[in-house]
């Protein structure tokens, strides 16, 4: 074909336009500019919305043949800093029969799965797509036209979302230039209207412009009281700080002090106020509860503290739930009719039932405080009624679900709290948060990446507070939380563990966790998510600071009687099913939490701890799977532990039969820490674990007790084993035996296990597998059990082996093994693929390997060609010895 390259534009541009036709209006751009482009607008249903709403949709379309590379310029699928949502990429081609097949991504899925390669000649930078035997992108072929208009929609939508973000830039901007009036429209009246009063009157107006709420972000609260006295006055929020130089400001803060309770130094200066120690009293709470607990005088350093210290421990609905007292809340919250005189109390209440999984008592008392709410016209009550109800509702999967949009419109409220609970509603106050957040984690995850010598000390406070406002919003109005608070927890706590890591003596980073992080980890954070950040930023502890005992209190709790016995009568499984599978769920999650914690943080644990634990395994009917992550802790603080404990949890494993996984092989692991070694007294339970090993001998536990136990149970851990195999051959438990030494090798049993492995390789289906090796490309049903008779071939280390006929015809299965089985006679050759030497991954099978002087050559070739990172890995740790 004369000009390939444009029929081929061509083709993709016409597809991708006949699909873009039916759902948006479609413009070609005037000129072609690295691919066809298109133009997308939403067809709204007026000439007028249309007019309004001037968003457009860039749409890039590329036809590529068989592996072909495509790239697609990064300057189109980011701006200077965030991507733009308002770009997608469709990707066309046809399959093997000549049918059309398409890909489609958006720009956050482009910079997800692409590769990102800066070109040689002119530095521009591409994002590279290219289909590879791991890399299919099954994920995104053959879309419907249904979801990929909505995803084109939902993106030009969110477009809105910069400029969304407008309150929360001005009121940054306000920090850099103070002079400048963030809210001066909103705020004229009021600041007119209070002109003349005592600066007590003033300060109690402003502030109780929010009363509606329980608690309202700091930034807004403190905008309220920002009035100026001459021109160059200022008055502003900054990190959990009253920072002003308003003259009269000062002179009131300065004319108490705040300690357990609020003294008046100077009488006369209240003399004029009518009901002046309750407004000083009102004010001083307000600031408090909204985060407000240190005033800053103007550009001195100069700070007065104005936090009341609390000496009481509380333990309200909302304080037991963070606390893990399940137990406490369902048995305060008995009575399911609201408080007229206190609706607030009524939805912590109702907020503690749906935590624990009650939503038919959460409902009951819900739809009871919204209609008290309307009666009494507290519209802000009513919306988190309604908010938390359609949140059941989700829950539940009911058909009849709140329109918070129509219940909003309802309400006779000031346009600012409208716009306050529109926010929360539709997610842009989550949005906004998480934006302002993403902008520092990425700063942090930069500096580590560059290894940077920059400061981030900064960077996680400034984290810290934008976390601490938004929580403090959304727990205080007893607004139920989703997947956007979990994840934004997840990037603040991240972010905090990285930094943490990167500490030196030069510079300034994360020193340590508070009880408002832990109590953030506990509740919000994903288990597997969590022990990512610790294990990939090579923590190994964390230094914790508690003013209340926290960790400790949370842990007693959970684990007490009390709970275990209500956790008992709601979770466990009775035919099959679970009165309370939401509480199950927050339980094995909390349970994680907890043990990556104990594992990862400074703390010096109860010491009857295990012993609680215990109970709680005893009690509840949780599975091994689910139990593993005790592993963690027993392993990295087996010290902590006693030698008894660990032994009766093991007995506590075996009576339960939750044999089946690792937690009873990392109990032996810990033991072995403690220098322990079974003898006659515990002889029982080693009979009852070696039994229970033969029975599952994949976990490994034959290699921990190797060195745990003596002489005499050796001789009998052999012959158990051998009866065993004598009366019904496993290879799985002749493999574990052979790497573990724990048997004598004899040639009967080795010509048994080969055998064994006639089944697996005949019959071997001709199909392609997804789940397949990244090294050899052979399929993890066959490379698994195949790799382990390697081991143990290369661990008898008899080359009369490999006469054996079943040996024969694994070499002819892939070309690897007639490599790997014959390593001696092995020609390196254009078949061979370095990659095979990464495939085993057993220390017997390298040690090997990186004796054999070709191909420690060729892997020398092949890294000053191009560098690998685990290619080099293998390199040092093996050949270079």
């Amino acid at each position: 074909m004369v000009d390939k390259q444009n029929f081929n534009g061509n083709r993709g541009e016409s597809r991708t336009k006949a699909i873009l036709s039916e759902y948006f209006y479609v413009n070609e751009r005037s000129v072609d500019i690295d691919g066809a482009d298109f133009i997308v607008e939403i067809p709204f249903n007026s000439i007028q919305e249309f007019r309004k709403f001037k968003e457009q949709g860039i749409v890039q379309a590329k036809y590529f043949e068989n592996q072909n590379e495509v790239k697609i310029a990064k300057e189109y699928v980011e701006d200077i800093d965030t991507l733009r949502t308002n770009f997608f990429a469709f990707l066309h081609t046809n399959d093997e029969d000549g049918n059309k097949v398409h890909y489609f991504f958006s720009s956050s899925q482009i910079k997800k799965e692409f590769r990102l390669r800066k070109d040689k000649k002119t530095l521009k930078e591409y994002y590279i797509f290219s289909l590879t035997k791991t890399k299919t992108f099954n994920n995104y072929k053959n879309l419907t036209d249904k979801i990929i208009s909505r995803s084109i929609k939902n993106g030009i939508l969110t477009t809105e979302e910069y400029s969304r973000q407008k309150l929360i830039r001005e009121v940054e901007e306000k920090h850099k230039n103070p002079k400048k009036p963030v809210y001066e429209n909103s705020n004229f009246e009021l600041f007119k209207s209070i002109k003349d009063k005592h600066i007590i009157d003033q300060l109690y107006i402003c502030l109780n412009q929010y009363k509606k709420f329980r608690r309202i972000t700091s930034w807004r609260l403190i905008d309220k009281i920002s009035f100026s006295r001459k021109i160059n006055t200022r008055t502003y929020y900054n990190g959990f700080k009253l920072d002003t130089n308003h003259e009269d400001i000062l002179t009131f803060f300065s004319s108490i002090e705040v300690n357990e309770k609020i003294k008046i130094k100077d009488k006369k200066f209240i003399s004029n106020v009518e009901d002046a120690e309750f407004k000083i009293d009102n004010i001083i709470n307000t600031l408090n509860n909204n985060l407000i607990i240190q005033v800053k005088k103007g550009v001195t350093n100069e700070k007065i503290d104005i936090q009341i210290k609390k000496t009481k421990v509380c333990n309200c609905i909302n304080c037991s739930y963070k606390k893990l007292n399940f137990a406490h809340i369902a048995k305060t919250v008995s009575k399911l009719e609201a408080d007229s005189n206190n609706l607030w109390e009524s939805l912590q209440q109702s907020l503690g039932l749906i935590r624990i999984g009650d939503y038919d008592k959460a409902k009951i008392l819900l739809e009871d405080t919204s209609l008290k709410a309307k009666e009494n016209k507290e519209p802000v009550i009513y919306f988190v009624s309604k908010h938390n109800l359609r949140d059941i509702a989700w829950k539940k999967w009911e058909d009849s679900i709140p329109d918070i949009e129509l219940e909003l419109d309802k309400l006779n409220i000031s346009s600012e709290h409208f716009s306050i609970l529109t926010s929360i509603n539709n997610g842009k106050l989550t949005n906004d948060y998480a934006n302002a957040i993403d902008e520092i984690y990425t700063k942090i995850k930069d500096y580590k990446q560059r290894k940077s010598v920059n400061d981030t000390s900064s960077l996680t406070w400034k984290l810290y507070y934008k976390y601490g406002e938004y929580v403090n919003l959304m727990e205080g109005n007893y607004l139920t939380t989703y997947k956007g608070h979990n994840t934004l927890t997840e990037k603040v706590v991240e972010s905090f563990i990285i930094s943490h890591s990167m500490n030196n003596e030069f510079s300034n980073h994360f020193e340590r966790f508070n009880d408002f992080i832990i109590e953030s980890i506990i509740h919000n954070c994903e288990p597997s998510n969590l022990l990512k950040y610790f294990q990939r930023n090579k923590i190994n502890e964390i230094p914790y600071k508690s003013e209340t005992n926290y960790l400790n209190v949370s842990l007693s709790n959970f684990f007490s009687s009390a709970n275990i016995d209500y956790l008992q009568s709601e979770i466990i499984y009775v035919d099959y099913k679970t009165k309370n599978i939401d509480l199950r769920r927050t339980t094995e999650r909390i349970f994680e939490n907890l043990c990556i914690l104990l594992t990862y943080v400074e703390i010096d644990f109860e010491k009857n701890l295990l012993d609680e634990i215990i109970v709680f395994i005893k009690k509840l009917d949780f599975s091994t799977h689910e139990l593993s992550i005790l592993a963690h802790p027993l392993l990295k603080k087996s010290d902590a532990f006693k030698t008894k404990q660990i032994l009766d949890l093991i007995k506590t494993l075996i009576e339960k039969k939750l044999t089946k996984g690792y937690l009873i092989t990392n109990a032996i692991y810990a033991l072995n820490q403690k220098k322990y070694f079974f003898d006659d007294q515990s002889e029982d339970l080693l009979i009852k674990i070696i039994e229970s090993t033969i029975e599952s001998p994949e976990y490994g536990t034959l290699k921990a007790l190797k060195n745990s136990v003596s002489k005499k149970h050796k001789e009998i851990l052999d012959l158990t084993i051998k009866r065993s195999l004598d009366n019904q051959f496993n290879s799985e438990l002749f493999y574990q035996a052979i790497i573990s030494e724990s048997i004598q090798i004899t040639k009967v049993y080795v010509k048994e296990y080969i055998k064994s492995y006639e089944k697996i390789i005949n019959g071997a289906p001709a199909i392609v597998f997804k789940n397949v090796s990244p090294n050899t490309g052979i399929a993890h049903k066959f490379r698994i059990p195949l790799n382990n008779l390697v081991t143990i071939i290369y661990k008898l280390n008899d080359k009369t082996i490999l006469n054996n006929s079943t040996l024969k015809k694994i070499k002819l299965f892939d070309p690897y093994y007639s490599f790997i089985l014959d390593l001696d006679n092995y020609t390196i050759s254009d078949k061979f693929n370095i990659n095979w030497l990464l495939e085993n991954e057993s220390k017997v099978v390298l040690e090997r390997i990186a004796k054999n002087n070709a191909l420690n050559v060729k892997l020398k070739e092949e890294l000053s060609c191009e560098y690998r990172k685990d290619l080099g890995k293998l390199f040092i740790n093996h050949f270079t010895k």
